[in-house]
């Protein structure tokens, strides 16, 4: 098991498992005010199906953001399914977090089979509930070109790359993070987003990243709370890449339905102290 990343924001802890998601962690809090804070301490653990065995003891309200996808919105089993020490990791953030964060509705199947729903009714919140609370600012591109950042060697992703006609595509270089990767992605003309597996689902730390640096998403077909055409370009489509149209289309749905500041004044109500309205 690997080390035990920490980030702070006020009164808040986020703890993750990896340096992806560290990077989830970073990506949610550079979207919150500095002044959002909670009267007593909160623990958010970044991707549970990572497992945190002693960090599950430390005092305070636990939040537990689940990141994999077990299922697409076809109800076809994905990855995170398939894998019983997957399941087995987040039935446990299950018994010791206050409130499950999970990004994806179409996981609440998984819920359901494993008789999680039953046992804590209300326990589980869906959606990608982990955007800005301010509307970030469209980045004019330097280059013509797209940028993929994520694994690529060997996976259904290399050959998509390879056979991609629309755009070009740079990679960044794996292992990039936090600044270094935002460097990386603001001169280009938007975010490639390729699915690990072939399905209908959402990357929603991908589009997170992405939208933290002021660029639309050109990607494979979403979960439905995002509209091809509207919200990211569809690739395959014969419509225009209209990439300032599509990126604040994307800022108006993720600011005004899933943004993390939200989700907490739901959940911890009186709790939450803001200054902003």
């Amino acid at each position: 098991m690997g080390g035990l990343f920490r980030r702070r924001h006020g009164n808040m802890l986020f703890l993750s498992r990896s340096e992806v998601l560290d990077q989830v962690a970073s990506d949610i809090i550079a979207g919150l005010p500095a002044s959002l804070t909670t009267r007593r301490p909160v623990l958010i653990y970044c991707g549970v199906h990572k497992r945190f065995g002693m960090s599950w003891l430390r005092r305070g309200y636990k939040i537990a953001i689940q990141t994999e996808q077990m299922y697409d919105e076809n109800g076809r089993a994905l990855w995170g399914a398939r894998s019983e020490r997957n399941r087995k990791n987040i039935r446990s953030a299950c018994r010791w977090a206050d409130c499950i964060l999970d990004l994806s509705a179409a996981n609440k199947r998984y819920y359901d089979e494993a008789g999680l729903t039953a046992k804590a009714p209300g326990k589980v919140v869906y959606g990608p509930h982990i955007f800005p609370t301010h509307r970030m600012s469209y980045v004019s591109p330097d280059r013509e070109s797209l940028i993929f950042f994520g694994h690529v060697e060997g996976s259904r992703r290399e050959d998509l790359i390879a056979n991609l006609t629309e755009f070009s595509v740079d990679r960044a270089e794996l292992g990039t993070y936090a600044d270094q990767l935002r460097d990386q992605i603001r001169p280009h003309l938007g975010v490639l987003n390729l699915h690990f597996e072939d399905g209908v689902y959402t990357e929603a730390p991908r589009l997170l990243a992405s939208y933290l640096c002021g660029k639309p998403v050109v990607s494979e077909r979403l979960g439905s709370e995002f509209v091809a055409g509207t919200h990211y370009h569809l690739i395959g489509s014969d419509a225009a890449f209209r990439a300032r149209d599509i990126f604040e289309n994307f800022s108006d749905l993720v600011s005004e339905r899933f943004t993390f500041r939200g989700f907490l004044r739901s959940l911890l109500r009186d709790d939450v102290q803001d200054k902003e309205p």
